[in-house]
């Protein structure tokens, strides 16, 4: 890796990993804790359990690189929700993550002292989309889904929804315990992404940043945090760095 990858304050750096690879990653075995290394034996499916380890063992490089520390050493906390987090500790960059992977692809969001959702999803069809869509939405909101023409066009506007609610639930640190019928997020594709109804959980609607990610193929993906004063970069990891 380059010295030169740091995190600074008032940024979110979100990287993109393929995971389109066959082999596991060599350097497993040395950077996973047994629990981890346990979780990936469970994948009943070789494919399956090489994306696990890849984005295990690049997330454990990644926070090895911004907070100084060896990515063997590192140890996860969790909150009552399950969501990972580091420890307190004297490091001078207090790292806030945040991982999901879905088909060949999976980003890996930092930040700096700011707490963060991230969400990606391989763009498919959906048999039981709307369905899906009527647990998910308000009452309004899914009257408006459904009037939505033509399907190809609705369909990118349920991932829309999905990715940014996905993102935001993760971002509190709540995950599916937070009913996602109980807040709105825009979705038309003539609006930009944004938080509209919310209840305590979220605090003040007017400070939160939702961003749509540019990913390759036929992918959505956001990112969701509580502040509007943070500038998203965008990178691509090479397992050879």
């Amino acid at each position: 890796m380059s010295d030169s990858w740091s995190l600074t304050v008032g940024e979110v750096q979100c990287w993109t990993l393929n995971l389109a690879l066959d082999e596991p990653p060599a350097d497993a075995q040395r950077l996973l804790s047994a629990d981890e290394q346990a979780r990936a034996a469970r994948y009943k499916f070789d494919s399956d359990r090489n994306r696990f380890l890849h984005v295990r063992t690049t997330l454990r490089s990644l926070l090895g690189r911004y907070t100084g520390q060896a990515p063997e050493q590192l140890q996860f906390e969790f909150n009552e929700h399950k969501k990972p987090c580091l420890p307190k500790s004297d490091s001078a960059v207090d790292v806030r993550f945040n991982v999901s992977h879905s088909g060949s692809t999976a980003l890996l969001a930092f930040a700096a002292g700011v707490d963060l959702g991230v969400d990606v999803e391989f763009h498919r069809e959906l048999s039981d989309m709307l369905s899906v869509a009527n647990w998910c939405l308000s009452e309004e909101q899914f009257a408006d889904f459904e009037s939505i023409t033509p399907l190809a066009e609705q369909r990118q506007a349920f991932f829309r929804f999905w990715t940014r609610k996905e993102a935001l639930i993760k971002a509190i640190g709540k995950g599916l315990a937070q009913p996602l019928k109980e807040f709105d997020v825009t979705f038309r594709s003539d609006q930009p992404p944004g938080l509209l109804r919310a209840g305590q959980s979220f605090g003040e609607i007017a400070n939160w940043q939702l961003c749509d990610i540019t990913v390759a193929g036929p992918y959505h993906a956001c990112l969701a945090m509580p502040t509007r004063t943070i500038r998203l970069v965008t990178r691509q990891f090479d397992i050879h760095d």
